[in-house]
């Protein structure tokens, strides 16, 4: 899936969720038990979260995912903020239009990409957040196959830039609105089956 295995009927109905500002809520758990199942060895669609533990169902692998991506570029954060001297100055570096990228800062971004999936990886299948600090692991999990993992990025990362310039020009049509959030999950639907199907080795 998604265009196999009932993938058709899936992303009709998450079309029509994604439509609803609330209900998209129900996307977030469902993108990670797509990871989850994946890694597993299951090809099949999971189910959707229950209603009655939507509040842990959301909240939770959502947290866990969000913390994992920010935290591998916090070192990245952290050398701008001692090279900024006031908060503006920090706050045109972060948005990339007044910042002296150097070796180091440069060396930070492309850990922080190299570090992030596998991060999301680790948070997503041990459930917890703790698991992305445990580096030795991780680092030692990326080069034990350092070529399959680059591949799987490259992927992930592909899709990752293809959904950000969809979503760009999509904003150019009065009625890309209505396909902007189906079209980020289809995206997203892929990018989780990548990063799944490398944790499945």
């Amino acid at each position: 899936y998604p265009f196999h295995k009932g993938g058709w009927l899936m992303l009709v109905l998450c079309f029509a969720v994604s439509i609803v500002p609330f209900l998209r809520m129900i996307l977030y758990p469902y993108l990670i038990e797509m990871l989850v199942t994946t890694a597993r060895g299951e090809d099949e669609l999971p189910r959707w979260p229950e209603i009655s533990k939507m509040s842990n169902d959301v909240n939770m692998p959502f947290l866990r995912v969000s913390i994992a991506a920010s935290v591998t570029f916090m070192p990245l954060l952290i050398y701008i903020a001692f090279q900024s001297y006031t908060f503006n100055d920090f706050y045109r570096a972060i948005m990339f239009s007044e910042f002296d990228w150097n070796t180091i800062a440069i060396t930070m971004v492309i850990i922080g990409i190299l570090y992030s999936p596998m991060a999301i990886i680790t948070s997503v299948m041990s459930e917890s957040i703790i698991s992305i600090f445990n580096v030795y692991y991780n680092v030692k999990m990326v080069f034990a196959n350092f070529k399959a993992y680059l591949a799987n990025i490259a992927l992930f990362y592909g899709f990752v830039l293809i959904s950000i310039i969809s979503q760009a020009l999509l904003k150019e049509f009065e009625w890309g609105a209505l396909f902007k959030h189906p079209t980020a999950f289809l995206f997203s639907t892929w990018e989780v089956r990548i990063l799944g199907l490398y944790a499945r080795r």
